[in-house]
């Protein structure tokens, strides 16, 4: 499965963006990072929130949810009415960091979407402890088109399933979460984006003019 997405990677089928998802983190002063990333419908190829570390312009990474298609994906970790996901339990170097845009992709046409003007989610890792950021559950922006780009990007609703996430953290088989738990979910009045919500939005199938999201085809 990981050549599969390599290969998807090397042709330009999956990411467009230069973030990277790297190997684990293995240092002895690591500590952790916890969340969700799901959504509500299979409708993109991949969910990804881009992260970057203050103070380190070398640093740039994302957590990704790629659904489970006939070809490609992950298996989720947990399946609800409402949302399906995966739990992501990450060591990284201590420090403050930010999560600061979005993007989804479909694969099959080569489309992909995301927010105009970079945002701020901030949050501390502390060695041997672990971070909980909270569930990112990707909505649908716009509505499926039979002809062109289907959709028109996606925002994420925050909410708090710590008993939920915590439990699959620790389970981990590679990178199981450890140490005393902050909590770090963020307001999404104080993030202040359009993408960042408590709260799907009433409208979500007319987007605000100017539009705020970015669309792009990969050629």
């Amino acid at each position: 499965m990981r050549s599969v997405i390599a290969f998807l990677l090397s042709v330009g089928l999956i990411g467009a963006a230069s973030a990277r998802e790297p190997p684990a983190y293995s240092g002895p002063d690591a500590g952790y990072v916890v969340l969700a990333v799901g959504t509500s419908s299979n409708h993109y190829s991949n969910y990804r929130l881009h992260l970057r570390k203050k103070g380190d312009t070398t640093f740039d990474q994302y957590f990704e949810y790629i659904p489970r298609d006939l070809f490609v994906g992950q298996s989720a970790d947990f399946s609800e009415p409402d949302e399906k996901g995966v739990v992501i339990s990450r060591p990284l170097p201590p420090g403050d960091y930010e999560i600061y845009n979005l993007e989804v992709l479909r694969t099959v046409s080569r489309d992909f979407w995301k927010a105009k003007d970079d945002f701020s989610i901030t949050f501390t890792v502390k060695t041997g402890e672990t971070t909980y950021l909270g569930d990112f559950r990707g909505m649908m922006l716009g509505q499926p088109r039979l002809f062109g780009p289907s959709g028109d990007g996606a925002y994420f609703i925050v909410s708090d399933k710590s008993a939920r996430d915590l439990p699959l953290a620790r389970s981990k088989k590679d990178t199981p979460a450890k140490g005393n738990v902050t909590n770090a979910i963020p307001d999404p009045a104080m993030v202040n984006s359009f993408f960042v919500r408590s709260e799907p939005l009433a409208d979500a199938v007319h987007l605000p003019d100017p539009s705020p999201v970015t669309y792009q085809r990969i050629r």
